[in-house]
């Protein structure tokens, strides 16, 4: 009797850590796959997708095995796309326009109103499956982070003409012009290096777009070891132009490179150990070009890389002849729209010109600090009745809720619309004129 209990416990204690396992697993989004199942082991972070599908065709392993280890699959792929395609779950995008956007107003006794924008799942469309071989899928992923960096390239193109065009003298903030370019450079090659990691672990794209982190890090710290607080309009000029020509070079490297990693995923595909093997591997390019292609559409669009230079640079700086940080002033008229959305900031009215190029602004999800001014009595600047309150940049926190004498009436519908219309998209933006 005492042998079987301890058998049970011991049952008991594989089984909980196989299911603290699963949650480990679950937390993480990735582009490996656990195997805590495979033959005479344990799962490890470094299990690949391929490993994974050669268990599956190991002869030793029993029927029984083989259908668990499928089915752990299926409930815990780190990378959750992967787990969607295997599932065939049909997932459609929300538009833009049917999305919610608006945020909903929390109150407490004793504490500032607190303003929590919905969480969204938007989803990516289902992609039909590629037609083309392996390869043909691999050269349409390089192709389309290919693109990534063209729009990255034009996007701080277009912020170069914002802050450094040949019609003006002001000199820019050195410290904020540098942050943009090293923030948005991080936050493009870091999602580009996860595509080529995945593409092909270790290989030369990926390792091109390490060198091109590199460099332009190392352009970005020269620049901010010279003496200067800030750059007059050829400096900076200059300056943006190293780093968007690291970029093209880089771009160009790539591109006479690609073939060596086109055939990396060819070779692993051809060599696969068994048709499973096989199906697996392409699924993973499937599933990564279909990640690859959402991306592009989304957050790597000029306008909203754009918009995320704006935002860095609206967050770094201090508004012209004010004792303040930047801020954007949201002005909505007596129906809830748009009057203006007007950029205090340095050179506001340059990226105010270059957002409205690039398409329509969504004022909720700016993460930027904003301060919104509604007349309900008119559709123009109202100085007679009017309420206004601050929004942080995460859209979580209303800070200093005012109004005139005669607005104060309208405070508590003000209330109700924050709490239950969300602020429309709009191209009306224009921004301070000067750059201190």
């Amino acid at each position: 009797m005492a042998e079987k209990a301890q058998n049970d416990a011991k049952k008991q204690n594989k089984t909980r850590d196989r299911t603290t396992r699963l949650e480990e697993i679950n937390m993480h989004d990735d582009e490996q796959l656990p195997t805590s199942l495979a033959v005479g082991g344990t799962a490890s972070s470094g299990d690949t997708i391929d490993s994974q599908a050669a268990l599956l065709g190991d002869k030793r392993l029993t029927a029984g095995q083989r259908q668990a280890m499928t089915t752990m699959i299926g409930q815990t792929a780190g990378n959750k796309y992967l787990q969607r395609v295997m599932q065939k779950v049909n997932h459609k995008r929300r538009e833009k326009n049917n999305r919610p956007s608006s945020v909903q107003l929390n109150e407490g006794p004793g504490r500032l109103a607190s303003l929590q924008r919905q969480d969204v799942d938007v989803e990516i469309l289902e992609i039909p499956e590629h037609t083309g071989t392996v390869e043909d899928i691999a050269t349409d992923s390089i192709r389309t982070m290919r693109a990534m960096l063209a729009n990255l390239h034009t996007a701080i193109e277009n912020f170069q003409t914002a802050i450094a065009s040949e019609s003006q003298a002001e000199a820019a903030p050195k410290d904020a012009t540098t942050i943009v370019l090293e923030q948005i450079s991080n936050f493009a090659l870091g999602q580009l290096r996860s595509f080529a990691t995945g593409l092909v672990p270790g290989g030369r794209i990926l390792n091109d777009l390490v060198s091109l982190g590199t460099n332009i890090s190392g352009a970005i710290e020269t620049e901010r070891r010279r003496s200067a607080a800030a750059f007059d309009r050829n400096a900076a000029a200059n300056f943006i132009i190293r780093i968007r020509t690291q970029i093209s070079e880089a771009n160009a490297i790539i591109e006479s490179n690609m073939t060596e990693d086109i055939v990396a995923v060819r070779n692993r595909h051809a060599n696969a150990t068994s048709e499973g093997h096989r199906q697996a591997i392409r699924n993973h390019q499937e599933v990564l070009n279909q990640q690859i292609t959402s991306r592009l559409e989304s957050q790597f669009s000029v306008g909203a890389l754009f918009t995320r230079i704006t935002e860095i640079w609206i967050n770094q700086s201090q508004a012209p002849g004010r004792s303040h940080e930047s801020r954007v002033y949201i002005k909505l008229g007596k129906d809830w729209n748009v009057i203006q959305a007007y950029l205090q900031a340095p050179f506001g009215s340059r990226l105010a010109e270059q957002l409205s190029n690039v398409g329509s602004l969504d004022l909720v999800n700016f993460n930027v600090p904003r301060v919104i001014i509604w007349y309900p009595h008119s559709d123009q600047n109202d100085w007679i009745t009017n309420v206004t309150a601050n929004l942080s940049p995460d859209s979580r926190t209303l800070i200093n809720l005012r109004s005139n004498i005669t607005g104060r009436r309208f405070v508590n519908q003000f209330m109700q619309n924050i709490r239950t219309r969300p602020i429309p998209d709009t191209t009306q933006i224009s921004g301070s004129q000067t750059s201190n």
